[in-house]
Parts: C-alpha cells; structure tokens; sequence
C-alpha cells in the first residue's frame, strides 16, 4: 500500500494486471495502460473498451494525468528498497524486538518471527528514544 492510502490494486491495469504505465482514459471512464489498448485495439474491429466494450468515442484517448502521476509516486516510494521486505515485497511496519530488526506483517506470521515479540515500528522508536533519554 502506498502511503498516501492508496492500494496497489487502485493503480493496476485491468488489462495486463500491472502498474499502469501511461493509462489513458476512455470516453466510458475506464482507464488502462496506452500499450494495452493499442493491443487490444490492434485484435478488434472497432475501437472499444476492453472492459466495458463501449464504444470509444476517441481513436486517441488523453492520458490520465493524475493517475499518472500517482502511479509515478507510488514507484518512487516503491523505489527506496530500506523502508520494504525484499522477501514479500511488503512495506515494514513492525519492529522484531527478539531480532532487533525491521519485519513486514508477512515475515511476523511466518516460522521465524510467529513466536517473536514484536510491535509498530512507532512504538518501538519511542520506547527506544525512552531508553536512550534514561541512559544519558
């Protein structure tokens, strides 16, 4: 999940199932990467929407700037490999005290963390701080 509440699933292409990648938007609202549509375009008789089936009323549908744009952001963020679980691709939210290392929600129900004592990441930091703050 992105940070800005946005689920991945709100930026995957109904299409090829992935990030989009330059969506446009068709005169029926949907949206879909521009390489999925020229494809599927290319397979059809009339230009229509591959979810849908309606008709385009464009044979060259605008990009959908902000969709875009968010999609660009959420690569960005996916971009900083220390704040994500490269073995389950999830963001750390959790904090393994046992290990003394950052884990996802995925990593704490599995075999090597389900016994662990583990808390938020937020949490975790501010008994820290509490900590250090005692001991100077």
């Amino acid at each position: 999940m992105a940070s800005n509440g946005l689920h991945e699933e709100d930026l995957t292409c109904t299409v090829c199932w992935d990030i989009f990648t330059d969506p446009v938007v068709l005169s029926c609202r949907h949206s879909v990467c521009k390489g999925c549509l020229e494809n599927y375009w290319s397979e059809k008789e009339e230009n229509e929407c591959p979810l849908c089936r309606r008709r385009s009323s464009r044979d060259d549908p605008p990009v959908c700037l902000p969709l875009k744009n968010l999609c660009e952001a959420f690569w960005k963020e996916r971009a900083r490999p220390e704040e994500w679980c490269s073995e389950h691709s999830e963001r750390f939210k959790l904090f393994c005290k046992d290990d003394k290392e950052l884990i996802c929600v995925v990593c704490r129900d599995s075999r090597k963390h389900k016994s662990h004592n583990c808390s938020p990441i937020e949490e975790a930091a501010k008994e820290i701080k509490v900590k250090f703050r005692d001991f100077f």
